[in-house]
């Protein structure tokens, strides 16, 4: 979220091991929020597996991968860096960025699920979210469309 200076606050809203919980938790009518845009990677990641499901239940996901992996861990390093990103104290949040293993992809880095200690999820998502508030999708214009008659011959 954009806080009122104007700088971003990230977070983990909720964290379990796996995924068959996350549909559920977006949807579950107790919910207290409702997110503006969901994001994930949808290519190559155990969440990747979810992208179906979320179609299923309607919820709009904006898709993020191949180079935007790259400008998402950048522009989320900046703005820590520059200290336009902050969150408060999350122990699920602090041991992934604490921990989190980098590789290069191209000529970027991202992070390495893989090969870090820890589980570093929560710092993806959080990388996620920050990506999706600084390059929301595009909401489509509504169009009208026109019937047009054939001409009888």
């Amino acid at each position: 979220a954009i806080r009122e200076d104007g700088n971003a606050h990230v977070g983990t809203m909720a964290s379990r091991p796996g995924t068959d919980w996350v549909i559920p938790w977006l949807t579950a009518p107790e919910r207290t929020f409702t997110p503006q845009a969901i994001t994930f990677q949808t290519r190559g990641a155990p969440v990747s597996s979810l992208l179906s499901e979320f179609e299923t239940a309607e919820l709009d996901v904006a898709e993020w991968g191949g180079p935007d992996l790259g400008r998402a861990f950048g522009q989320l390093l900046d703005g820590v860096n520059l200290g336009k990103v902050f969150h408060r104290n999350q122990p699920v949040l602090d041991v992934a960025a604490g921990t989190a293993v980098m590789k290069k992809l191209g000529d970027t880095y991202v992070i390495d699920r893989v090969n870090s200690p820890g589980d570093a999820s929560p710092l993806v998502a959080v990388a996620g979210a920050y990506w999706l508030m600084k390059n929301p999708p595009a909401v489509p214009e509504p169009r009208i469309r026109t019937l047009r008659r054939r001409a009888r011959g």
